[in-house]
């Protein structure tokens, strides 16, 4: 797997044994979180997985772990499968795009770019059951603002720990 040079010039490559294990970890917080929090306090993790792997490699690859991630979380979660798994692919390929244009240091920005896709990935979801007929439970605005908000901060929490674990920064004042 060839390296990805981000906007920040560091060489970054995710080999598909993290990324297994990102899905595994995901997947059981969603699940943990489904089985113990309501819907209003629940943090979209795998969402979060699947951004970090599109800002930190290719488009391509954002959108291929967001297709996967996105259609395993539909078939545990017991939605239609495939809905997860077209708003994760477009958001994953989306964030590969976005780190482009974005510097890697966001700061407290990224807290709000997290929950913009959130919510994004909620509305792909809701707005396309609406299309195919289904019926959806009224969805309360403050509840998924709250999610999205929560996803933000777990997004950057998990940015700034695994970047500094993954990518530590250099100590070159030791050189002598």
């Amino acid at each position: 797997m060839k390296p990805t040079t981000s906007n920040d010039g560091v060489q970054r490559r995710i080999p598909p044994l993290e990324i297994l294990v990102f899905l595994v970890v995901g997947l059981a917080v969603d699940l943990v979180q489904g089985a113990l929090l309501p819907s209003y306090l629940r943090a979209e993790v795998l969402l979060v997985l699947v951004v970090y792997v599109g800002w930190s490699t290719t488009p391509l690859k954002g959108a291929v772990v967001g297709t996967i991630f996105g259609i395993l979380e539909d078939y545990l979660v017991g939605i239609p499968v495939g809905l997860n798994g077209l708003s994760m692919t477009l958001i994953g390929f989306l964030s590969g795009y976005l780190s482009r244009w974005m510097s890697a240091e966001l700061g407290s920005f990224r807290v709000l770019l997290f929950a913009a896709l959130a919510l994004l990935d909620r509305a792909i979801i809701l707005g396309t059951l609406r299309v195919l007929g289904q019926n959806v439970s009224p969805v309360r605005v403050d509840g998924l603002l709250l999610s999205a908000f929560l996803t933000g901060i777990i997004g950057e929490v998990f940015f700034g720990l695994y970047d500094k674990i993954r990518f530590p920064p250099k100590d070159f004042r030791r050189l002598d």
